[in-house]
C-alpha cells in the first residue's frame, strides 16, 4: 500500500484489509501511533472551499476509499487492486472491534450528539464479547478538553465521528500531543449504530454496492443535496479523466 493523490487528494493505492489490520496491530503493539481517515466523492466538494483540508489529509498514514466511487476510481486510473474498506459493519468496523476485543486493546469513542457515543458503546459491547469501551465522549465538547480525556484514558483506540474535517482535525491534534495508538475517523457510524444497531444495511444492498441509494431513501433531507449536487466535483474529474483530458493519479 502506498499513498499517492487521486484527483488532487492523497489517498492509499493497493489497500488490502489484511493489510489494514495488520499496521494497526504493528503500530499499537509498537507504540509508535498510526493515524487513519477514509475518502469519498463527497470530500472532493470539500476541498474545493476548504484547502486546510487537503493538508489534514496528507497528514495521515492511511487514507481509505470510502464507498465504491473512490474504488472503482482507483481500479480504472491504476494498476493496484484496491478493496472498499469503510468504517461502518459491512467493512472495517467488523473486524476491528472483535480484534481489539481480543487483544484486549482499550476504545474510546469520540463524535455525535451527547448521549450518541453512549449508545454505541452499549450496541458494541453486546455485540463484540469482552470489547473494553473505556470512554464515550461526544463531538459538541471543545475539542481542546475531549482530546486531553482521551489523552488522560491512555486508550489503544481511538475512533472518532464529527463529519468531514472536524474529525480529521481532532485526531491530528491527538497526534501532536503525542498519541501513540490507533486513530480512525468514522463519519456517520455512531448515529447509525445507536439508531439501527450493528445491521445498518440489508445484506443485499452491501451485496450490489447501493448503500448511497439505501442511506439517501433513509436521510433524504440530510444527504440529498450531497449525493446529487456535492457528488458532482468528482464526477467531472472522472469524466475527464476518462476523456484524458486530466492526470487521475499523480
Amino acid at each position: 500500500m502506498k499513498n499517492k493523490r487521486l484527483f488532487g487528494l492523497s489517498v492509499t493505492i493497493g489497500t488490502k484489509m489484511s493489510a489494514v489490520l495488520e499496521q494497526i496491530s504493528e503500530a499499537i503493539e509498537q507504540k509508535k501511533g498510526i493515524f487513519i481517515t477514509f475518502v469519498n466523492p463527497y470530500v472532493y466538494a470539500v476541498a474545493r472551499e476548504d484547502s486546510n483540508y487537503v493538508e489534514l489529509l496528507d497528514q495521515h498514514d492511511l487514507i481509505l476509499s470510502d464507498g465504491i466511487g473512490v474504488k472503482k476510481a482507483l481500479d480504472m486510473f491504476s494498476d493496484e487492486e484496491n478493496e472498499r474498506i469503510s468504517f461502518d459493519n459491512t467493512s472495517l468496523a467488523s473486524t476491528l472491534f472483535p480484534l481489539a476485543a481480543e487483544k484486549g486493546w482499550k476504545v474510546v469513542l469520540v463524535g455525535g450528539k451527547p448521549g450518541i457515543t453512549e449508545k454505541a458503546g452499549e450496541v458494541l459491547k453486546k455485540d463484540v464479547a469482552d470489547i473494553q469501551v473505556v470512554g464515550c465522549l461526544d463531538g459538541y465538547t471543545n475539542p481542546e478538553e475531549n482530546q486531553k480525556k482521551v489523552m488522560a484514558l491512555k486508550p489503544d483506540v481511538v475512533v472518532c465521528g464529527m463529519g468531514v474535517p472536524r474529525q480529521e482535525a481532532f485526531i491530528m491534534g491527538l497526534k501532536e500531543l503525542g498519541f501513540k495508538g490507533a486513530a480512525l475517523t468514522c463519519g456517520g457510524f455512531f448515529d447509525q449504530t445507536a439508531a439501527s444497531g450493528v445491521q445498518y444495511y440489508p445484506v443485499w444492498v452491501d451485496r450490489y454496492n447501493v448503500r448511497w441509494i439505501y442511506r439517501l431513501a433513509k436521510e433524504p433531507r440530510r444527504l440529498a443535496r450531497r449525493y446529487l449536487w456535492e457528488y458532482r466535483v468528482f464526477v467531472i474529474s472522472v469524466l475527464l479523466a476518462k476523456l484524458g483530458l486530466k492526470k487521475a493519479i499523480t
